[in-house]
């Protein structure tokens, strides 16, 4: 059969068809921060929001996560390549890539010993062992009492008593260490009982044992019963 010729005429309309623009696709991504310490979150965060698309980052840690912008916690030191990938949701194929190094410093390693100075007097030196530090904070029930290599407190009550040592390392890190101190007297004086200075060579002098300890000097007032 002869091959029928259609033609257009000026009257008619005739759109041409136009093929789809291929969609290019980019993974770049943003950290809060590249240098972190361990156990320190980072959050990421792509550069470009797609419609129909799913992200599979790799943390180089071991975890993965499927959310757009995840927080990442890195518990040991080291360099970590960060990777993005972006997948077509339809086809389920890679579509971009992108890496991000992501340094993690190491924590210092906070520890220290103590020991009792004084037998009657519930004085306890504490030592700082920790390593390649520039500051130290020592907080005896919350409260900061020094921030020497090693000093000595005196606790006035008997019982436990949370002693925390907080330190920060070369590279800017900081970490702590808690231990709970016992104590087993109420801080005593030991003042004799009875004071009659007359002469007779009994009870003439008046000092609390304890102060005899320290190599301090010290001032005490006495003050006679009121009428």
């Amino acid at each position: 059969d002869p091959l029928e010729v259609v033609s257009v005429g000026e009257d008619q309309d005739f759109t041409p068809i136009t093929p789809p623009i291929a969609l290019t696709y980019d993974a770049t991504f943003n950290a809060n921060s590249n240098e972190v310490c361990a156990n320190e979150s980072v959050t990421f965060t792509p550069e470009n929001r797609y419609e129909n698309v799913k992200y599979l980052w790799t943390f180089n840690d071991g975890d993965l996560s499927n959310e757009r912008n995840p927080e990442h916690v890195f518990e040991t030191p080291g360099e970590f390549k960060v990777r993005l990938d972006v997948f077509d949701s339809k086809s389920d194929k890679v579509v971009a890539s992108y890496t991000e190094n992501i340094l993690v410093k190491a924590l210092p390693e906070v520890s220290f010993v103590y020991e009792k100075s004084m037998d009657i007097i519930p004085t306890i030196k504490f030592i700082n062992q920790t390593k390649e530090i520039d500051l130290l904070t020592w907080k005896i029930e919350d409260r900061t009492v020094s921030d020497k290599n090693q000093f000595e407190h005196t606790f006035r009550e008997k019982g436990n008593h949370h002693v925390e040592l907080i330190a920060q390392s070369k590279n800017g890190c900081i970490n702590n260490t808690t231990e709970d101190i016992q104590v087993q007297e109420d801080y005593n004086l030991l003042a004799p009982k009875a004071f009659s200075p007359n002469g007779d060579n009994i009870n003439d002098f008046f000092i609390p044992v304890a102060l005899k300890i320290p190599n301090t000097e010290f001032t005490m007032s006495i003050y006679s019963p009121s009428a």
